[in-house]
Parts: structure tokens; C-alpha cells; sequence
């Protein structure tokens, strides 16, 4: 089923296209442009890197608090470097929007978890736990989040 509103039916003047299909997360490329591949392969890298990033920090934040001291260490080193890579995801999701003919949500999801990362990193230095946990588990659901939609979803047919 799609429903089509033409320039104008919108307050922005913009077209808009809905569809009630999985599909309807890849948007056609945009006008006089041909869909790129690469970009899709980069942001199913770097969205199963962090993603990998965040079990292995659950899995060091669970030995530090059973007791073992030093996976702190490593989980302060794993939270810089998945940063980065949560980082280089939402690059990666500026080029599906650009060049991949996907659509924006993934790149504002992934500035929102950059911005949720950086500010995890002051709350597990001051050990403010009561916070720091919780929004890291929402953090970990959103990055899953955009890497099963990475894998799930397609590059537009035709594209090279």
C-alpha cells in the first residue's frame, strides 16, 4: 500500500512518499543521482563494530562491579574507542542519506548516540552509577537499533 502527496500537499512544498512495507526505510536516490553500494557496506562495518564495542564494554562493566578491578581500565579504554566508532557510524550514515539513497533517521540516531557517549564518559569517571548505567544500556539499545536496520535493509535496486 503507498500513499503519495504531491509538492504542495505538505507545509514544506516537499513530496513526500509513505508506504506501509519493510522496504519503505530506502528511499528512491535523489534526483539526477545514482545510489551507491559502498555506502551501505560502510555503515554495516561500523554499526557491527560499535555494536561489538557495546557488548564487550556490558561485559567489562559486569566484571568491574562482580568485583574484578581491573576490567575497569578496559572498559574505560573500550568506551573511547567505541565512541569512535559510534562516531565513524554516523559518517557512515551521512553517506547512505548522500549517496547510499537511504533515509536520515540513522544519522540523527547516531549524532543523538555520539552526544549520549561523550556524556557517558564524565558520569563513569565521577562513578555516578545511578546514571551511568541506565543511559548506557539505552545507548546500547539504540546502536543495536541502527545496526540490525543496516543489515535488514537494502541499497536501492540498481544501485552500483
Amino acid at each position: 500500500m503507498s500513499t503519495r502527496f504531491e509538492p504542495g500537499d505538505d507545509e514544506s512544498g516537499l513530496s513526500v512518499i509513505m508506504k506501509a512495507d519493510p522496504e519503505a526505510a530506502v528511499l528512491p536516490p535523489r534526483q539526477g543521482r545514482t545510489a551507491s553500494r559502498w555506502p551501505w557496506v560502510l555503515l554495516r562495518i561500523t554499526a557491527s563494530l560499535a555494536l561489538a564495542g557495546m557488548i564487550g564494554q556490558a561485559a567489562l562493566a559486569g566484571g568491574f562491579l562482580s568485583g574484578f578491578y581491573p576490567a575497569l581500565e578496559g572498559h574505560a579504554r573500550l568506551g573511547t574507542a567505541t565512541s569512535v566508532m559510534i562516531m565513524l557510524q554516523a559518517v557512515a550514515c551521512v553517506a547512505v542519506w548522500k549517496r547510499g539513497g537511504g533515509p536520515s533517521w540513522p544519522l540523527r540516531a547516531s549524532i543523538a548516540q555520539v552526544v549520549v557517549a561523550i556524556a557517558l564518559w564524565p558520569l563513569g569517571e565521577l562513578r555516578i552509577l545511578a546514571l551511568h548505567l541506565p543511559v548506557a544500556v539505552a545507548l546500547g539499545i539504540g546502536v543495536a537499533f541502527v545496526a540490525v536496520w543496516s543489515w535488514r535493509s537494502s541499497a536501492p535496486r540498481g544501485a552500483a
